[in-house]
């Protein structure tokens, strides 16, 4: 009966849902040819299923994209997705904070674009353009925000010039090792390896 419903609700031009993770590649790229130089995009709840199923694509589409056009990210990160926030924190025009919840699903604003994307077993996404709706998830980021906890970067240690992997020491923790490849290319550089 729903989807009866849904089928014969009126098709407007402000709302667009994506299938599959071919689907949510093409609603970023819609984002990403929406914004200016110097505009400003936000990401609640990104959650540890995007990192897993869309990294790369993140890294060499939207981030390179995003920060040669000197875009603005601000970045909510799920405590399960914590591990790839080195490579969000290091880069350029970029603020991470983590928040204590977990989700497959995560929503992004851009000026009047508001998407909300869920990575679970059937990636979909919606994206809708509408001011009030806009300004109101952009209020519930904003609160969000002042609660997340703010990223703590530990004290890099070179290990092996020879071993693609980065030794991470916490003042209070075991070291944590990082061998996924788009993290050690990005963190590389803040020593000489």
């Amino acid at each position: 009966m729903l989807d009866l419903i849904f089928n014969q609700a009126k098709s407007t031009n402000s709302s667009k849902h994506f299938e599959g993770i071919n689907g949510i590649k093409k609603l970023y790229k819609i984002i990403i040819n929406s914004w200016k130089p110097k505009d400003e995009y936000v990401i609640a709840s990104a959650p540890l299923e995007s990192f897993l199923k869309l990294e790369d694509f993140f890294i060499n589409t939207v981030h390179k994209k995003r920060i040669r056009d000197k875009v603005i990210m601000k970045i909510l990160i799920n405590r399960n997705g914590e591990n790839y926030s080195m490579t969000r924190d290091n880069m350029p025009y970029t603020q991470v904070r983590f928040l204590e919840m977990d989700s497959k699903a995560e929503y992004g604003i851009l000026k009047d674009l508001i998407f909300l994307v869920d990575y679970g077993k059937h990636p979909h996404g919606i994206l809708i353009k509408n001011k009030e709706f806009a300004t109101m998830f952009r209020s519930f980021f904003d609160s969000l925000w002042n609660q997340g906890r703010e990223i703590k970067i530990p004290q890099l240690i070179l290990v092996n010039k020879d071993i693609k992997s980065i030794i991470l020491k916490y003042k209070e923790k075991e070291p944590l090792i990082i061998t996924d490849p788009y993290n050690y290319n990005l963190v590389k550089g803040l020593g000489e390896t």
